[in-house]
């Protein structure tokens, strides 16, 4: 391997993978005083033997290290993490803490476990990343290469939450930070490296290797589906108008599958035990995750289908017809023709299908008018994909509403 030195300095020693002579002025400036060392190559297994010849180049043979990684440079990273046991004293990942996506446990697991030593304060994780999912959808027949899951939806898995542009999470000492990009984006990419990194290094790595770490808001992990002024109902809405506009749809369309469809169907339980279900319709599973995503608290989950406070009116269902029979057992449901009016938040439960049993599930957007007409939001629709539909309460095919009332907690359950 071919390191540089970008300065010398005091130890511990900055290893930067994928970054280029271009951009040493800025790590310079950003780490003053600090023993930098960089290569514009992302080795897939780099060896110790490498990391210590390179950190041997600023005379220096520290303990601590500092990993920081661009791109598929975050892979020499993982693989130093993963594979050679490095435990560094700070770790960089800028858009590039992507993964493979059969089977991805092992790699995702990687950043698990950083991600707690981080919160834990015994080391500091700062991860990037952008909105670019195309990865998803590569094919080696088209493209050359296999598809692999991208950034934004391997933090998501880390950290158990939607990172939408312009969230920031912050627990002890792990620093997530998520930016807007088109779902191909080069420019957004480069900019990660151009603009990004050196700012992250200024702001918060280099107070931390002087022990004086800047203090941040936790209170800026707040997402708008996470407010608890809000309904169930209205914070599952707000995550479902996220998911639609975030652009999650089947991948490959009519499949029944992809990346975060996977992640919707994998809560999905009957008779107490998990599905395991891979692809299948989703409306339901999506209408599941957003509420259970939603509730509070939002630390320390409990089940599937309720945490400590908060119950969902309904199981954590992949069939419609499951979560009509949950809601008539619980009080919460209302057949189409019974007068009641339905709020934001409420599901609205449709016949699909030739099957009895066959249902379709969405989320009531818009309350009706006079005229009875309203607006839904919902997955598994027109493009495979989450839509919007406007939508009548004299529909013959709709069957009738699931309500979420506006406080539901474990002691509004019927006795049994």
């Amino acid at each position: 391997m071919s390191f540089r030195v970008v300065s010398q300095g005091a130890p511990p020693v900055v290893v930067c993978y994928l970054v280029g002579s271009e951009q040493d002025a800025k790590l310079r400036a950003a780490l003053p005083g600090c023993a930098i060392v960089a290569t514009h190559e992302a080795p897939l297994h780099p060896t110790l033997e490498e990391l210590h010849a390179a950190m041997r180049l600023v005379g220096l043979e520290a303990e601590d290290v500092c990993l920081v990684g661009y791109s598929a440079g975050c892979q020499s990273v993982r693989s130093l993490l993963w594979e050679r046991g490095v435990r560094p004293l700070v770790t960089v990942t800028i858009d590039g803490t992507h993964a493979a996506i059969k089977p991805p446990a092992a790699q995702i697991d990687v950043w698990r476990a950083l991600a707690e030593e981080a919160r834990a304060g015994r080391c500091m994780w700062v991860a990037t990343c952008t909105q670019q999912t195309y990865t998803e959808l590569l094919t080696l027949q088209r493209d050359g290469h296999e598809p692999f899951m991208a950034t934004v939806h391997v933090l998501e898995r880390v950290l158990d939450m939607p990172l939408p542009a312009g969230l920031e999470v912050h627990e002890g000492h792990l620093h997530v930070l998520s930016y807007d990009s088109a779902r191909i984006d080069g420019e957004a990419h480069k900019s990660q490296l151009r603009e990004v990194l050196p700012h992250v290094l200024a702001e918060y790595v280099a107070p931390y290797l002087v022990g004086d770490e800047p203090t941040t808001d936790p209170g800026s992990t707040a997402l708008p589906w996470m407010d608890p002024a809000l309904p169930l109902g209205e914070r599952a809405l707000l995550l479902s108008i996220h998911e639609m506009e975030s652009g999650v749809r089947e991948e490959p369309p009519g499949s029944n599958t992809g990346v975060r469809i996977r992640e919707y169907l994998a809560p999905a339980h009957r008779d107490g035990k998990f599905l395991g279900l891979e692809a299948a319709e989703w409306c339901a599973a999506a209408a599941c995750w957003t509420a259970y995503t939603c509730l509070g608290p939002y630390t320390d989950r409990g089940t599937a289908d309720r945490h400590d406070d908060e119950v969902m009116p309904h199981a954590y269902r992949v069939s419609g017809i499951e979560i009509e029979e949950d809601a008539k057992r619980n009080g919460t449901w209302w057949p189409a023709k019974s007068g009641y009016r339905p709020r934001r938040g409420d599901l609205a439960l449709y016949k699909r299908g030739s099957q009895a049993w066959q249902r379709h599930v969405v989320r009531v957007e818009v309350e009706p008018d006079e005229a009875g007409r309203f607006r839904s939001v919902g997955g598994n629709e027109k493009g495979n994909a989450w839509q919007r539909t406007p939508r009548r309460m004299d529909d013959a095919d709709l069957l009738g509403f699931v309500e979420y009332p506006t406080a539901y907690t474990a002691a509004a359950l019927p006795a049994g």
